[in-house]
């Protein structure tokens, strides 16, 4: 059985209509973990009135046509102790998991799958962004290449921006460039269609938007570290899963991302300099340089000092007071 986790956070609306394309997935549906992190604009309850039948999905803007799934569905509401505990003895096939606050994408994420990690008949685990619409032939897809390669911990999918199909987001994952502590997307911005060329692909991670991780990756490696918050803590994983576990990525798994829906920031439009999520990305530069490469933390310093400088020289000062807020320049406390 293939348990889906989904992180909500402010953007019920995105979830519903993600909710919707998984429900008419090809084969087997998967069991699906909604985890919302505290949201303040009553998400969870419009995520309990959609599977009551109260709510309708948005699918304007849709690049694959979804038909509404039968309402009501069964489901299930949790707490976050709850469900991190296995939920009792509820076997539903869509769960609710009040988070409570804000506890950031990887600990999130980490309640949905100590949930799925409960169930014995769990066999592999969907990390799913909740602004993502899913093609019905998605997960088989990922399933086939995930059980077809030898070895395979995580396995990606073809991630195609929502708002432009017609251009790839990425071929399942990603390369780092561990002298700045900067990633990039494989394929990104190549046309709809080349995915079909690729082979024998090299990826340093999945990109997050879309993993499909095993049981066995879980029981060797663990959960996600949640000290990143948000951004990097999947490149950590397949990191520390690497020297056991092989990447893999199934072309024909198409997701359609409309990125940074949640966090405020895309890689389509100038971030918002001083945003939480701006924060996030340049902190957790330096905290995963100093977990997995600190003799390459002076040189990422750097080249971050000469972002401060040219954010002073071009007044950016909303990033320049997010700047001087990264306190782990000097922090030499002992990570995991």
């Amino acid at each position: 059985m293939i348990y889906c986790v989904l992180v909500n956070w402010k953007n019920w609306k995105d979830t519903i209509t993600c909710l919707e394309s998984l429900l008419q997935l090809e084969g087997e549906i998967p069991r699906i973990i909604i985890c919302d992190n505290g949201s303040p604009d009553g998400s969870l309850g419009k995520l309990v009135d959609w599977a009551e039948g109260r709510q309708a999905a948005d699918f304007s803007g849709s690049p694959i046509a979804i038909r509404p799934a039968d309402k009501p569905l069964a489901y299930t509401c949790l707490s976050a102790d709850e469900a991190k505990s296995g939920g009792f003895s509820t076997d539903a096939d869509l769960v609710f998991v009040d988070i409570g606050y804000n506890s950031g994408f990887a600990a999130a994420n980490n309640v949905g799958l100590s949930y799925a990690l409960s169930r014995r008949d769990m066999s592999f685990a969907w990390i799913l962004n909740n602004d993502t619409v899913a093609d019905p032939k998605s997960l088989i897809e990922l399933a086939k290449t995930s059980q077809s390669t030898p070895g395979c911990g995580m396995c990606g999918s073809t991630l195609v921006y929502y708002h432009t199909p017609e251009k790839i987001q990425a071929y399942g994952g990603a390369r780092m460039d561990w002298r700045w502590a900067t990633s990039y997307h494989i394929g990104e911005g190549s046309d709809f269609g080349s995915h079909l060329a690729v082979k024998n692909m090299q990826m340093d991670y999945i990109v997050g938007a879309s993993i499909l991780v095993s049981r066995e990756f879980l029981d060797h490696v663990g959960l996600m570290y949640e000290d990143y918050f948000l951004y990097f803590e999947e490149i950590d994983w397949a990191v520390r899963g690497r020297d056991k576990f092989s990447l893999a990525y199934a072309p024909l798994s198409l997701v359609y991302h409309k990125e940074g829906a949640s966090s405020g920031l895309s890689v389509q439009t100038e971030p918002r300099y001083g945003a939480p999520a701006d924060y996030y990305l340049h902190r957790n530069r330096l905290l995963f340089t100093r977990r997995h490469r600190p003799w390459m933390l002076p040189l990422v310093a750097a080249r971050l000092l000469g972002v401060f400088a040219n954010s002073i020289l071009k007044r950016r000062w909303g990033r320049v007071r997010m700047f001087l807020t990264l306190h782990f320049w000097t922090s030499k406390g002992k990570l995991p």
